[in-house]
């Protein structure tokens, strides 16, 4: 079953909340170790939902850094 908003929520709550694991809309327990794990999680679902639903999913990318550039 794919990503839900519903579950996007559920993890922004757990992770808010300190949780490490997520149990999504149709019972599945996800178990994540760092921020790190858990941001690559949360954009996999934000990026599913995005697709599913016909949007254009937010992409960022980072370009060169100067730093002391005025």
């Amino acid at each position: 079953m794919p990503w839900t908003q519903a579950d996007i929520d559920a993890a922004k709550a757990a992770y808010a909340s300190g949780a490490k694991e997520i149990r999504t809309a149709d019972g599945r327990d996800i178990t994540y170790r760092d921020t790190d794990d858990f941001l690559q999680l949360l954009a996999q679902m934000e990026n599913d939902v995005a697709v599913a639903t016909g949007q254009l999913p937010n992409r960022f990318v980072l370009v060169g850094h100067r730093s002391g550039v005025v």
